[in-house]
Formats: C-alpha cells, sequence, structure tokens
C-alpha cells in the first residue's frame, strides 16, 4: 500500500521519540482529510502528544490525551493503514491505567511501542 510522506514520516518521527515534530507533521495531514481516516489520524496525533505531556511530567494532560487516544482508534479495525491499532490501544490503556493508580508516573522509554507498518 501506498502511504502519504507525512504519515511515513509520522511513523519515523514517533520511532525516534520525537513527538512533537511527528504531532506536527501528521496534523498536517489531518487537516487536509476529511475522510474516514480523519479521526485515526486524530489518535495518532493524541497519542504522541500523550507521550510528549508523559515526558514533561503533565499527567493531567497526559491521562486525558491517552484516553482520547483510545476512543478514536475504537472505531477503526484492529488492523490498520499497516499499523496494529489493537496494539495501540493496549498501549494507550496501560498508560493510562499507570496514570489513574499513581501520581508518581514518569516515562520510561520501554513501555512506549514501537510502530511498524506491516
Amino acid at each position: 500500500m501506498m502511504y502519504d510522506d507525512r504519515y511515513l514520516e509520522y511513523v519515523e518521527l514517533f520511532n525516534e521519540r520525537d513527538f512533537y515534530d511527528c504531532h506536527e507533521v501528521l496534523e498536517d495531514l489531518w487537516l487536509d482529510n476529511d475522510g474516514p481516516d480523519r479521526r485515526f489520524y486524530q489518535g495518532l496525533i493524541h497519542l504522541a502528544s500523550a507521550f510528549l505531556l508523559l515526558l514533561r511530567g503533565k499527567l493531567n494532560g497526559s491521562r486525558a490525551r491517552f484516553a482520547s487516544t483510545i476512543v478514536y482508534l475504537s472505531e477503526y479495525p484492529e488492523h490498520f493503514h499497516g499499523l496494529d491499532v489493537s496494539d495501540l490501544k493496549t498501549n494507550a490503556s496501560f498508560w493510562l491505567n499507570e496514570l489513574n493508580q499513581s501520581a508518581q508516573t514518569t516515562y520510561r522509554e520501554s513501555q512506549v511501542p514501537i510502530l511498524k507498518l506491516a
């Protein structure tokens, strides 16, 4: 499947843990899209911003973004645009649970998914 360059750049930047820039690049694609993929892109934007907020210690904002990530991605099948959506929702749920259980939650690289396009 052919993917938009901005989508591919998002995946690359996310895997480099450049959450700010990957959020920005996908926002352009999201704004250009008014079709059924729009909320999928929004979910990925929220996922990146959730990790950015977590890195910055903004736990309430991170919690809200992980929750909205789950909502947005729940509208899509288990595999969509080459990504394992169910794994992303599971990961967001893990972090949401962590944030709900402890005010001392911190970013842990080992618990951040690596995005792999099928």
